[in-house]
């Protein structure tokens, strides 16, 4: 045949049968060896048993379902050579699905590389907040025992701790040294919630990116199957 030849119906047994489907299965057969070829003339003859047969020795040899019927499209049809133009342009796609599914691949490596970068970046950063956190509360509780005698009440929030300044230096004379060993504790404590805070931004910044890495990576790995036929 020159043109790539496709059967429009089924073929079998208890099938309608269309001579020209008849024609191709059998002549598709009989280059196998598995039955007789169609004689010149008898396009219109019915379906005969030895075509079941052929059929089914077929599908055994191919690991196929021998049910004695060939679908068009189906793997009988197309392991005949019977996929018509469909057939003819399989290679073709399987070569372009292979290349959507490399790049979808390399999606899902993208996207799994962010979240594993992201989450490592949020562990370290709460190492570092697990670690300064309570540096912090030891800061304050220090201070703390320092205003309680110079009658400036409790620590402020660390939003607050600037106000602090002007009242350390507002205290008695005979109070100075204790109101300057506080105020190198107040100075040590800004600093140290300014880096929390800064921490703390940025391991929000990671969690923000990882809510939103996680949905992206389940729907590129629900559509894996379909892109790559796996």
């Amino acid at each position: 045949m020159n043109q790539p030849f496709s059967i429009e119906r089924p073929v079998g047994e208890r099938e309608t049968n269309r001579s020209d489907d008849l024609e191709a299965v059998r002549d598709a057969l009989a280059e196998r060896g598995l039955c007789q070829r169609t004689v010149t003339g008898q396009r219109n003859a019915k379906f005969k048993p030895d075509l079941t047969a052929g059929i089914r020795i077929f599908q055994r040899q191919a690991g196929l379902d021998p049910d004695g019927l060939v679908i068009p499209g189906g793997p009988t049809a197309m392991g005949l050579g019977l996929g018509g133009e469909a057939q003819v342009r399989a290679p073709a796609e399987a070569k372009q699905r292979s290349a959507a599914c490399r790049k979808h691949e390399r999606q899902i490596e993208d996207v799994q590389r962010q979240i594993r970068d992201s989450q490592r970046e949020a562990d370290n950063l709460q190492r570092q907040l697990d670690r300064l956190e309570p540096e912090r509360d030891g800061l304050r509780a220090r201070l703390e025992n320092l205003l309680g005698p110079l009658g400036l009440g409790f620590v402020p929030s660390d939003e607050n701790l600037a106000g602090l300044f002007r009242d350390l230096d507002n205290v008695p004379e005979e109070f100075r040294p204790e109101a300057q060993r506080a105020s190198e504790l107040v100075k040590k404590l800004i600093g140290l919630a300014d880096r929390i805070n800064d921490l703390s931004a940025r391991l929000l910044a990671r969690q923000a990116t990882l809510a939103l890495l996680s949905p992206t990576i389940a729907r590129l790995l629900a559509q894996l199957p379909v892109v790559c036929g796996v």
